[in-house]
């Protein structure tokens, strides 16, 4: 029985052991696994690289991004555009390829977190600053980030390239899910 528990004590440091070398950083080891959100400890001054930067704060500055990586595809397959059957829709598959993402996708994603946010507004009760356990935002937060999507997502729908966008699909409609973040900012803007 000794000789067990002894096995199964030393397992368990050979795991933590690999755990933690997974989690703390060591020279030359570059990536942290998915999995592990942000919980990583570099032993040395160490740049990190990241692609997932976004919030309210820089919202306006990604939609201004996809903005100009439009208008570079669109100049760089301008010879085309003539000849070459829903030119616009071949300029957002370019944009997707070369960004990551296009119009419709920033939607999707705009969508997503305003939901989200809508939800969240809903559950608070009068006097309440926390919205939710689960989230961890407070009510300025949550009402931050409506107010950030309802701004850039009211430029979103009157751009031009936007508007040649295939949105029959979206649930909610963009013009919708505008209404309702602005109605949300109205029932909330005493507080």
């Amino acid at each position: 029985m000794v000789l067990l528990c002894r096995g199964l004590i030393h397992l368990a440091r050979v795991l933590l052991v690999r755990l933690a070398q997974r989690v703390l950083g060591h020279p030359g080891r570059g990536r942290l696994p998915f999995h592990l959100h942000g919980a990583r400890w570099h032993l040395e001054d160490t740049i990190s690289i990241n692609h997932n930067w976004v919030n309210g704060c820089n919202l306006a500055n990604m939609w201004h991004f996809l903005q100009q990586e439009l208008c570079a595809v669109q100049q760089e397959v301008s010879e085309w555009r003539d000849t070459m059957p829903d030119w616009h829709h071949h300029c957002q598959v370019i944009m997707k390829s070369c960004s990551g993402i296009n119009f419709e996708e920033f939607y999707q994603f705009l969508k997503v977190i305003a939901e989200r946010r809508l939800l969240l507004v809903k559950k608070i009760g009068p006097g309440e600053l926390q919205c939710s356990e689960d989230f961890g935002l407070g009510l300025q937060h949550t009402i931050f980030d409506i107010s950030r999507i309802a701004e850039v997502l009211a430029s979103v729908v009157v751009n031009p390239d936007f508007q040649r966008v295939d949105t029959s699909r979206f649930l909610p409609q963009p013009e919708d899910l505008l209404q309702q973040l602005q109605e949300a900012l109205a029932t909330t803007e005493p507080l």
